[in-house]
């Protein structure tokens, strides 16, 4: 899913919104490659933003 995003819908990022007590989930985008992007817009403040490839708007 993450490769046909970035390469046949040429998004030029994805992000994870995980609970920060969802340990599993956390795991898994770092597992993924993901990386924590403390900057990003996020409906609920508590929610921890995973960025799967590229930068996010603020750059």
């Amino acid at each position: 899913m993450r490769e046909w995003a970035r390469h046949v819908r040429r998004l030029e990022t994805l992000v994870s919104y995980v609970d920060p007590g969802n340990d599993r989930s956390r795991r898994l985008a770092e597992r993924l490659g993901a990386a924590r992007d403390e900057k990003a817009a996020r409906q609920d403040p508590q929610d921890l933003v995973y960025r799967h490839f590229g930068k996010g708007p603020e750059g």
